[in-house]
């Protein structure tokens, strides 16, 4: 067992893996810190593994992560209120956002500190794909209604942008 001096070493190792894709580190992390390891803070802006992990883009650590994390800490938030379904709308990573919602749909609804939901990164960024999934994924599901609607009713300008977008994103030719 690591002690407490070297944790910050230690740590930097697992970022390290999670970044390149190193299955053993990752598999020792996870017994080492048990259920700890899915709270474990890796980087300064307040990361977990499993952000990290979609940062690295390693879908096999990403698949094994969500597998493994408790529904209820899939919704831990960095530093800048981010979930991990913020960070694969950010990088347009579609198999990670599926296999966080297919664990825990209330994700979509999670906003940041500047109030942005993860279809409104993904738009931003021009992700259509990304977008047009996690659009799809929400207005299928009524329980996801502030993704929708305001609770008067009316239209959220989360809608709007996410339906205004996912418009434009159909009359552009694909870029591939």
């Amino acid at each position: 067992m690591k002690t407490v001096e070297d944790a910050p070493n230690w740590l930097q190792q697992v970022y390290d893996a999670l970044i390149h894709g190193k299955e053993r580190v990752v598999n020792r992390f996870l017994r080492q810190y048990k259920t700890s390891a899915f709270k474990e803070r890796l980087t300064a802006s307040g990361e977990t593994a499993l952000m990290v992990a979609i940062k690295g883009g390693h879908g096999h650590i990403i698949n094994k992560l969500v597998s493994l994390t408790p529904q209820e800490l899939l919704a831990l938030k960095d530093n800048s209120d981010n979930t991990a379904l913020h960070a694969a709308a950010q990088l347009d990573n579609v198999k990670a956002a599926q296999l966080l919602l297919n664990k825990n749909h209330e994700l979509l609804n999670f906003s940041n500190k500047n109030e942005g939901l993860p279809i409104q990164l993904a738009a931003i960024r021009g992700h259509r794909e990304m977008t047009s999934y996690l659009f799809s994924v929400g207005i299928k599901d009524e329980i996801h209604s502030n993704l929708l609607k305001h609770a008067d009713g009316s239209s959220s300008p989360s809608t709007t942008f996410a339906i205004e977008t996912t418009s434009a994103f159909e009359t552009l030719p694909l870029i591939r």
